[in-house]
Parts: structure tokens; C-alpha cells; sequence
């Protein structure tokens, strides 16, 4: 596994070994761990995604993660989350099996429920082993999306809505039942920035206004959005105004 401290060129992706490209704020992805993991002789290295949260189902196999600087060895069923601008690898059992969900970090924003997911496994990396019934639960669930990704119809978007909100519930009850994890300063820092975009979005408020409150430069609140979304601290206000005039309501899903 490479190391994350060590290594200057870290590779970002859309998916894995795939180029960063602009994605819709509905971007949706599920594939089974396989599909990647196999040809690399089961070993995912450092890398980081911008503007996309992970998730990864591991089925069966031992596990070992690096997210940023820590180490965790988890044994399946078990299932790991990943913050946007987090650097992460694996290494995994040869035959291993699971998924691996990837999702656009501003569908967060639109779902009914999009602040306490978030919270619970998106402001840092979690690695969580889980028990068989809830594994079993999940299992079913990341298969529904996968068959649905490969259907269009018109009910393909509300679908895969849905699918992928309910697997993220799932997993913030988990996460909430196995206790927090501590919170980066730094992740805990763009929380805050999210947070006051939500009371302030609609005033119009400067970046500079934003970095202020949050008593840091522009360059400082930039380079924490850049790392962490993918974006500029402009860019992060502007995708939430969007929002405001674009998303579909719960009830039109």
C-alpha cells in the first residue's frame, strides 16, 4: 500500500483511474468491488476524489484501509465511508467481495435528511464492521441500485434517488450505533462553512464575508474547499444557490 505522508504525487480521480471531469449534482455511481479491485491484484492505491463522497460494502475478506495518515484493518461484513479530498487505500483479500458506491458531495445538500448523513459519515472517514442482519440488509439494497442503475426508464432517477438515500440512512444509524469518530480540525472547519452557507445563501454573502466568520483568509477557505469539494469557496455558495432553484422536492422524486 502506498503511503500517504511520504508520496507528493498523489493521483485524484472521478472514478478510479478515471479523470477529474465536471459531474451533475445528482451523479450517482455503484459497481461491485471486483470490477477494479481484481485487476490491480487487489490493491487500490493512494488517491483522492474531488467532489465525490465514497462508500465501500465489503462482503467478505479482510480489509486493510489508509485513510490520510491512519491505518485500520477491518474483517467483512463491513463498510467504510470517505469525505470528498480525503487520500484513501486498500488493500484487500484476494476474492473479495462488496461494492463500491461513489455520489456527487452536493446531492447531500438536496436529500431530506442531508445534514445528519453528512454529519454521521461524511465529515471524516469511517470504517465500521458490521453485524450479518444489517450486512444482509445492505447486501440487498446496494444490489436494487445496481440493477436499477442498469434500467432506464422513466422512473430511473427517482429510483436511484431513493435507493441511494436509503442506503445512506442505514449506514448513518450504524455509525451513530458504533459512536463518532473525533472530527478534523479541518473538516470540522468546512462543516462550519456549510453550516453558515445554509443561514446566509440567500444575502448573498461574499467570500470574503464567509472567510472572516470563519476567521481565516480567502486563499486559507479556498484551498480547505479545493481539497475537500473540489471546488472553490465561490463555487461551493454558487452550487447551493442552485439548489435553491433546481432540486426537485422529496415528493417529486
Amino acid at each position: 500500500m502506498a503511503d500517504v505522508e511520504t508520496d507528493p504525487m498523489i493521483p485524484r480521480y472521478h472514478l478510479y483511474g478515471e479523470p477529474v471531469g465536471e459531474l451533475p449534482v445528482e451523479f450517482v455511481h455503484v459497481e461491485a468491488l471486483r470490477e477494479r479491485s481484481e485487476p490491480q491484484d487487489w490493491t487500490i492505491d493512494a488517491h483522492t476524489h474531488a467532489g465525490l463522497a465514497q462508500v465501500a460494502l465489503f462482503l467478505s475478506g479482510d480489509v486493510r484501509l489508509q485513510f490520510d495518515d491512519s491505518a485500520h484493518s477491518v474483517r467483512a461484513p463491513a463498510v467504510a465511508t470517505i469525505p470528498p479530498g480525503v487520500i484513501h487505500a486498500f488493500d484487500f483479500g484476494s476474492g473479495s467481495s462488496g461494492f463500491v458506491m461513489m455520489l456527487a458531495d452536493g446531492q447531500l445538500d438536496s436529500a431530506p435528511m442531508g445534514g445528519w448523513i453528512r454529519s454521521s459519515l461524511f465529515e471524516h472517514p469511517v470504517a465500521l464492521e458490521l453485524a450479518p442482519d444489517a450486512a444482509a440488509r445492505l447486501d440487498l439494497s446496494f444490489r436494487q441500485l445496481l440493477d436499477e442503475q442498469r434500467t432506464i426508464d422513466t422512473a430511473h432517477e427517482s429510483m436511484m434517488y431513493w435507493l441511494t438515500q436509503s442506503i445512506l440512512v442505514m449506514l448513518a444509524r450504524e455509525s451513530d450505533a458504533h459512536g463518532a469518530s473525533p472530527v478534523k480540525a479541518e473538516a470540522a472547519r468546512f462543516r462550519s462553512f456549510r453550516q453558515l452557507i445554509e443561514v446566509e445563501f440567500a444575502h448573498q454573502r461574499s467570500v470574503r464575508w464567509y472567510a472572516a466568520r470563519l476567521h481565516i483568509s480567502e486563499s486559507s477557505l479556498n484551498r480547505m474547499c479545493h481539497e475537500i469539494a473540489g471546488a472553490t469557496a465561490f463555487e461551493v455558495v454558487q452550487a447551493r444557490l442552485c439548489l435553491l432553484y433546481t432540486s426537485p422536492s422529496p415528493r417529486d422524486h
